[in-house]
């Protein structure tokens, strides 16, 4: 049998690419795949931590964490109790209140976090601007495709690339005797507390970069018993089909004000219709107007 890999490539129209997503099933398909759009094909998915420290280690990003923390929580009004209690130490400082806080947390040894907490702060940092080693993804095919499309106009990219990743193939085959000492992609619904960007864009993310999943894509099709259908599918779609797309996006109520509810949202969304997506004829009917 043919060795796949875990990655397939597929050049596609916008009508192509709608016409299918509109074929799932809500029911099912909705909750088997996931989606990231990226403004251009050419780029790799990686984090936006690892773009800007490409050789950073995660306890290199941890101790940053430590460091801004204090700064995030005051000016969002929001807690996080990213790390693990100790009984013990809570039980000290209860004994000593004279016990600052730094020095609480640095008698923990070997920092334990509590991984529902610091997944949900990752996540609020993510959709606030703040680098993280996390990869924004959706539920949504439509929302996935407006992230693609919304910022290939400034790219000047000829296409735009939309991924699919299939949830339900990702588990099985990490639960499988093959994978057990590989480093699989590993998907994270963090919790929505405090962050309304991650409901409204139905924001969910990935562990692993292109450039990982690349070598296990390597890696996997040398294994004598792996096989298996592609756990990834990129969709490449030419960027003359913006127009019609982010038209057809608006239409199903997905506009940058939608995803990001406040007045830069409502700047964007009014920049992409009077000026990006806009008629030709209403542009020059503008611009003869100011220049009166």
């Amino acid at each position: 049998m043919e060795k796949k890999g875990i990655i397939e490539d597929v050049f596609v129209s916008w009508a192509d690419f709608r016409n299918e997503t509109s074929k799932m099933v809500p029911d099912l398909d909705y909750h088997k795949y996931i989606w990231r759009g990226q403004s251009r094909s050419d780029w790799m998915i990686e984090s936006s931590w690892k773009r800007l420290k490409s050789n950073g280690t995660l306890d290199d990003y941890l101790k940053i964490l430590d460091r801004v923390y204090d700064q995030i929580s005051t000016w969002s009004d929001k807690e996080w109790d990213i790390y693990e209690k100790d009984e013990k130490l809570i039980s000290k400082k209860q004994q000593n209140p004279y016990l600052n806080e730094q020095e609480y947390i640095e008698k923990i040894e070997n920092k334990r976090y509590n991984n529902k907490e610091l997944f949900s702060f990752l996540a609020f940092l993510q959709h606030h601007g703040f680098p993280t080693p996390m990869i924004d993804c959706t539920k949504s095919p439509y929302i996935a495709s407006y992230f693609a499309f919304e910022g290939s106009y400034d790219n000047h990219c000829n296409s735009v690339a939309i991924y699919r990743i299939d949830k339900t193939l990702l588990k099985n085959i990490s639960d499988t005797e093959v994978c057990k000492d590989v480093k699989m992609p590993v998907i994270i619904e963090a919790s929505s507390k405090g962050n309304v960007k991650q409901i409204i864009q139905q924001g969910l993310y990935l562990t692993l970069s292109e450039k990982e999943i690349l070598k296990l894509n390597e890696d996997l099709k040398r294994m004598v018993n792996y096989s298996v259908e592609p756990i990834i599918k990129k969709f490449t779609i030419n960027n003359s089909d913006r127009k019609n797309a982010m038209r057809e996006l608006e239409q199903m109520g997905i506009n940058h004000l939608s995803l990001f509810p406040d007045i830069e949202g409502m700047c964007r969304m009014l920049k992409e219709k009077f000026f990006q997506s806009a008629d030709p004829g209403l542009v020059e009917e503008m611009v003869n107007i100011f220049s009166k």
